[in-house]
C-alpha cells in the first residue's frame, strides 16, 4: 500500500487517504479520463503552432503518453489508443477515414508504449530520471528513437492516404519527428521531476539503490540575485535568438545555450529541464507568425538541439554532483572511524 512521509505537503496526504479508498478499476477510469483531458488541453495549444495539417513546431502533448505509462504503469497503453480520437473528432474536427485512424492509433500506441516497455523492462531505468544512465537512456529511446520511428510511419500512414503527397515524405518526417521529440524532451522530464514530490502515485518500485534528492523550495535571499541574474540572461538569449528582426534567419540562436549551459552546469538536471520548458514556450511564442514553411524545420531541429543538449548536460552535471556528496560522505565517515581507532588506541 502506497504510503505518504511527513516531507510531503498536506494537499498530498488528503489525495492520498482518497485515492487509498477508491476501487482499483475507478482508479484506472480517473488516470485515463484525466490524462485525455489534459492531453487534449496540451493538444489544443499546439494546434495554435501548426505550420501545416499535422505539424506543430512542437507537441507536448506526446510527451503525457510517456508520463502516462512511466508513472502509473505500462498497463495504461491503451489509453494511448483514445487520444488520437480526441485529436481528431474533439480538437481538429478533420474526421479521418476509418484505416487512418486505426492505423494512426496503433502505430502511436506500440511505438510508445513499446518504447516504454524497454525503458522499463529491459533498460530497468528509474522513471524519476535519478541517475545519468537514466536520463541518456529516456533521452535516447523516448525523445529521439521512438519518436522518429514513429514519425515515419505515420507520414507513410497519411501518404498512402492521400493525405500528403509522396514527393514530401522525407520532409515531413523529419518535422513529425521534431516536433514530436521537442515536446517529449521539453515536458516529460519538466513533469518527471515535478512528481517526485508525491512518491505515492508512481506505480513502480526503484529499480536501483536510492540517490538523495534536491527539495522543491523557494530559494534562499543568498539565490534570489543569482536566480534572478538566469532569469534575465535566458530572456535576453531568447530575444536575440529568435525574437529580434535580425533572427529572423535563425544565425543568432546560439545565444540560448549561453545561459542554458550555466544553469545545467551550476545547478543539475532538475533546475534544466524547467529552463528548458521555458524556453520552448518563450520560442514558440515568439516566432509564431515569423516563419514561413521552409524555415520550420530548422526551427524544428534548433528546439531538440536546445531540449536534449540540456537534458544531458543537466543530467552529467547532477551525476558529478551527486558522486562529490558520495565522496564527501564518506571522507566524512572515514574521518569519523579513524578517530574512533585513535580512541580506542589510546584506551588499551
Amino acid at each position: 500500500m502506497a504510503t505518504a512521509n511527513d516531507d510531503e505537503p498536506h494537499i498530498s496526504r488528503a489525495i492520498l487517504r482518497w485515492w487509498q479508498h477508491i476501487a482499483e478499476p475507478v482508479r484506472y477510469l480517473w488516470v485515463v479520463t484525466l490524462y485525455l483531458i489534459l492531453w487534449a488541453a496540451l493538444d489544443t495549444v499546439a494546434l495554435a503552432f501548426e505550420t501545416t495539417p499535422e505539424i506543430s513546431v512542437w507537441c507536448p502533448p506526446s510527451a503525457l503518453d510517456f508520463v502516462l505509462l512511466l508513472v502509473f504503469g505500462l498497463r495504461y497503453t491503451p489509453a494511448l489508443l483514445l487520444n488520437t480520437l480526441v485529436h481528431d473528432h474533439f480538437v481538429t474536427g478533420r474526421n479521418l477515414d476509418f484505416v487512418t485512424l486505426l492505423l494512426f492509433d496503433l502505430i502511436t500506441a506500440v511505438g510508445y508504449g513499446g518504447a516504454s516497455a524497454l525503458l522499463l523492462l529491459k533498460l530497468r531505468i528509474n522513471p524519476r530520471l535519478r541517475s545519468l544512465r537514466d536520463i541518456v537512456w529516456f533521452v535516447v529511446i523516448a525523445a529521439i528513437t521512438a519518436p522518429l520511428v514513429v514519425a515515419l510511419l505515420q507520414a507513410i500512414n497519411f501518404a498512402w492516404s492521400g493525405i500528403i503527397p509522396w514527393s514530401k515524405l522525407l520532409i515531413l518526417s523529419l518535422q513529425y519527428w521534431a516536433g514530436d521529440a521537442t515536446g517529449i524532451a521539453m515536458l516529460a522530464p519538466f513533469l518527471l521531476v515535478l512528481l517526485r514530490r508525491v512518491p505515492w502515485i508512481w506505480a513502480h518500485q526503484e529499480q536501483q539503490l536510492l540517490v538523495p534528492d534536491v527539495k522543491l523550495r523557494w530559494p534562499t535571499n543568498r539565490e534570489v540575485p543569482e536566480l534572478l541574474i538566469e532569469i534575465v540572461a535566458i530572456g535576453i538569449g531568447i530575444w536575440l535568438g529568435y525574437g529580434t528582426p535580425r533572427s529572423t534567419n535563425l544565425d543568432y540562436t546560439y545565444f540560448v545555450f549561453l545561459p542554458l549551459i550555466w544553469i545545467a552546469v551550476q545547478h543539475g538536471f532538475a533546475r534544466v529541464t524547467a529552463t528548458i520548458f521555458l524556453i520552448n514556450v518563450s520560442v514558440a511564442i515568439l516566432v509564431r507568425a515569423t516563419y514561413g514553411e521552409s524555415d520550420i524545420l530548422a526551427l524544428q531541429f534548433g528546439m531538440m538541439a536546445i531540449s536534449q543538449t540540456g537534458l544531458l548536460l543537466g543530467g552529467i552535471s547532477t551525476d558529478r554532483m551527486q558522486a562529490f556528496s558520495a565522496l564527501n560522505y564518506s571522507a566524512k565517515r572515514l574521518t569519523i572511524l579513524h578517530k574512533l581507532d585513535r580512541q580506542i588506541l589510546a584506551i588499551a
